[in-house]
C-alpha cells in the first residue's frame, strides 16, 4: 500500500489520489456544498481515467424528491459516465454502540430511543457493507444498479431491545420518540436545523416501512 494525502477540502490533492487508480470507493463529504464538491470529484474521476465507482448513499434514498441533497448527489452518480454502483445500506448495527449515536444511551440509561412507528429495521453490520465493496471493486458487477445491503432480518424496536438486554445481560428499554417530540430534542441539544431535517427524514423513512425489507444482496455479491 502507498500512503497518499486526500482531503476534500482541498482539491490540488485529487489528482495524486486518482492517479493510477482503477476504482474508487466514495463516501461524501459532510459539507453544505456537497453535491456540488462530489460533482467535481466525479468529473475528475474520468478526466484521470478512474472508470469504477461504488458509492455509500443510505436506505430508502430513491424515495426522497430530487431536490434532496442526498438523492441529488446519487442522480450525478447515475448521470455520469462511470461504472457505478450504488450501496444503499440499512442502519449500521455498530450505531447501537456509538459514543455518537445510541451507545451512551444504551450503557448508561439502558434505553435505546429511536423514531419507528412500529416499524422494523433490517440492522447490517458495517463489515458487510465492505465486504461488497470490495467485492464490487475487485471483481466488478452490478454495474448500473443501485444494492439495498440488508443484515439477515429485520427488528420493531422491542425486539432490538430484547435482543440488546439478552447481550448485555441486564433489562433494556426500548422507547419510541416521535418525529416532533425528536426535533423538540434536537434543538434543544443545539444542533442545526440542516441535521434536523436529515434525522427526520430518517424518521419518516422508517415509519414508511423502507428499512424493513430483508434482501439478498450481501450474500449475492
Amino acid at each position: 500500500v502507498e500512503p497518499v494525502l486526500f482531503d476534500w477540502d482541498d482539491e490540488t490533492t485529487w489528482g495524486a489520489a486518482l492517479n493510477g487508480a482503477d476504482g474508487v470507493y466514495l463516501v461524501k463529504p459532510s459539507s453544505e456544498d456537497v453535491t456540488e464538491v462530489v460533482g467535481r470529484f466525479l468529473s475528475a474521476m474520468e478526466a484521470a481515467g478512474t472508470g469504477r465507482l461504488v458509492f455509500l448513499s443510505e436506505c430508502g434514498t430513491q424515495s426522497r424528491p430530487d431536490e434532496i441533497a442526498e438523492r441529488r448527489v446519487e442522480r450525478l452518480v447515475e448521470a455520469s459516465a462511470l461504472k457505478w454502483t450504488i450501496l444503499r445500506p440499512s442502519w449500521y448495527m455498530e450505531d447501537i454502540v456509538d459514543e455518537y449515536f445510541c451507545g451512551p444511551t444504551v450503557r448508561n440509561e439502558r434505553r435505546i430511543v429511536m423514531t419507528t412507528g412500529g416499524s422494523a429495521i433490517a440492522w447490517i453490520d458495517g463489515r458487510d457493507i465492505a465486504g461488497v465493496a470490495a467485492e464490487l471493486l475487485v471483481s466488478g458487477g452490478s454495474v448500473g444498479q443501485a444494492l439495498d445491503l440488508t443484515g439477515p432480518e429485520a427488528l420493531t424496536l422491542a425486539q432490538l431491545a430484547d435482543r440488546i438486554a439478552e447481550a448485555a445481560g441486564h433489562p433494556v428499554q426500548g422507547v419510541e420518540e416521535s418525529i416532533l417530540a425528536a426535533e423538540r430534542r434536537m434543538r434543544k441539544e443545539g444542533l442545526g436545523e440542516e441535521f434536523i431535517a436529515y434525522m427526520t427524514r430518517i424518521g419518516q423513512s422508517i415509519i414508511a416501512g423502507h428499512t424493513a425489507t430483508v434482501t439478498g444482496e450481501v450474500e449475492r455479491v
